[in-house]
């Protein structure tokens, strides 16, 4: 017998069902895959569409906790121009050392977040928007802080 069959074979066919949503299926339907996945060895309790669901909150939870860590503020903000919408802040590491920190701990976007929490939050970050974080890998500063300076000189003139 092939070990297909001997896989399929071993599956108990009673119908699972997602704890969540109520979506149903049985372990030998031809899609089960799309609707509940494996975890430990046995039939997870939730769908693949719940369970992602329940990670990206999660993950956006834990995003939001080390924004707000690292921005001193209840409201995470750019530490350069200030913006306050978070789909557009990100983690920069003040000493330029981003790309090796990112190689080290591998692909993937929510690495760092689990880094920050098997670790603690470590010192040399701080939050930016993309645009000023990739301003300051191309030109080494930001606008914001060249139009600073600008104000600065001509009210100290």
């Amino acid at each position: 017998m092939s070990d297909l069959l001997q896989k399929l074979l071993s599956f108990d066919n009673t119908l699972i069902e997602c704890t969540k949503c109520g979506r149903q299926a049985r372990p030998l339907d031809v899609d089960l895959s799309s609707y509940f996945h494996k975890s430990k060895g046995k039939w997870a309790s939730q769908c693949k569409e719940c369970a992602n669901k329940k990670k990206r909150a999660k993950a956006m939870a834990d995003r939001i906790m080390a924004l707000r860590h690292y921005s001193k503020s209840d409201i995470p903000f750019c530490g350069c121009c200030g913006t306050t919408e978070i789909s557009w802040l990100c983690f920069n590491h003040i000493n330029g050392d981003g790309a090796k920190h990112r190689k080290e701990l591998g692909e993937g976007g929510d690495r760092i977040l689990r880094f920050f929490k098997k670790n603690g939050y470590i010192d040399g970050i701080n939050v930016l928007c993309h645009n000023c974080n990739a301003s300051r890998s191309t030109r080494s500063e930001c606008p914001h802080e060249i139009q600073r300076r600008i104000k600065v000189a001509i009210h100290n003139a």
